[in-house]
């Protein structure tokens, strides 16, 4: 191939990948894992260089490539309802939340490894969870008063690292939140309760009222000291609330894109959200997804590789009935440098 063939090739690839960049849609993975028995959902996250880590509830599967509709099991025995998959701030492990029943697992991508005592690090029943800080987790979970059947949740702190055993409460969220048969919000069968997402460049933790449909962030350094201090924290009073009750849909915070933008899924769609950081009551949704509808509902992992997103869609009690769908990637400098790199790989390999 000629010099100037294989520049114009390059060309014409960087126009086509230009091209995808401003096109957002959505498609199916053909070869996504379905949930394990017993389990009703999938949780992931990506990886640094932009392949997907997931769990089904026993195995754990890892991308062969970005982008790819490939999966491959690296792991297995990790068993319980996914709740989430979140990386340690470490950035080499993954922590694994089994939700009800409440194993927590580590698991190392880089050296993947089926289960063993030694993956498990501790339990306790929860729904969502995020870092404090290199071993100090933030646990939403869910509390029952057996006298009056009321429901409710807590934000809970554990410690990974053992100095201080068993889960601190740190904000309880009063009766006037409590859910009973007549719910403000019904989540479908198999719905999680709202996720908990810290916004680790600005010191911020966000956490969703499903019942109220309230959005608030508290202070990371606030949330520690209560750890601390064994002091409780006050829901309304603590928290600050951010835009107004019914803005957002009930999943919770997800993500954070590199916008800057909050991610929020639900009943309804996927929702793109402005925080206004210095004025939080004027956080506004920007933008909604919603391909398969707005009456269905969704759950989402975020690439920030790709600055895409990975929704699953819960339109039945029947699990084969769930999809998986996936924005295209706007491939960005990154995307564009890969591709140069693999063009000259095959000019070179021609030469």
């Amino acid at each position: 191939m000629s010099c100037i063939r294989f520049l114009t090739w390059v060309g014409l690839c960087v126009a086509l990948v230009c091209g995808a960049a401003r096109a957002q849609g959505f498609g199916n993975y053909e070869h996504f894992p379905v949930p394990a028995a017993g389990s009703f959902g999938i949780v992931g996250a990506a990886l640094e260089d932009g392949r997907l880590l997931l769990w089904n509830g026993d195995t754990v599967y890892l991308q062969f490539a970005p982008g790819a509709d490939s999966f491959s099991p690296v792991g297995s025995g990790y068993v319980g309802d996914p709740g989430f998959l979140i990386p340690f701030p470490n950035g080499n492990d993954f922590l694994l939340g089994a939700g009800f029943g409440g194993n927590l697992y580590r698991f190392n991508p880089g050296e993947p490894a089926d289960y063993s005592p030694a993956a498990l690090i501790g339990s306790v029943s929860h729904y969502a969870a995020a870092f404090l800080s290199d071993e100090l987790l933030l646990l939403d979970v869910g509390t029952f008063d057996p006298e009056t059947f009321e429901t409710g949740s807590q934000l809970v702190t554990f410690d990974l690292s053992g100095a201080k055993a068993g889960i601190t409460p740190v904000v309880t969220k009063g009766p006037e939140y409590f859910s009973s048969d007549a719910k403000t919000v019904d989540k479908p069968d198999g719905a999680y309760s709202s996720s908990v997402f810290t916004d680790t460049a600005n010191g911020i933790v966000y956490a969703m009222d499903g019942n109220t449909t309230e959005l608030r962030r508290f202070s990371v350094a606030a949330l520690v000291n209560a750890h601390n201090t064994a002091a409780d924290l006050d829901w309304a009073a603590d928290g600050t609330l951010v835009g107004d009750p019914g803005d957002f849909l009930s999943g919770g915070v997800s993500a954070i894109d590199v916008s800057g933008r909050l991610v929020i899924a639900g009943f309804g769609g996927v929702q793109f959200v402005a925080p206004s950081l210095g004025n939080p009551a004027n956080a506004a949704v920007v933008e909604t997804l919603a391909p398969a509808g707005s009456f269905e509902f969704y759950s989402v992992i975020y690439n920030p590789y790709f600055d895409s997103i990975i929704t699953r869609i819960f339109n039945g009690d029947v699990q084969t009935q769930e999809e998986t769908l996936v924005n295209v990637p706007a491939l960005g400098l990154t995307g564009l440098g890969i591709l140069t790199m693999l063009l000259a790989g095959v000019a070179l390999k021609r030469r």
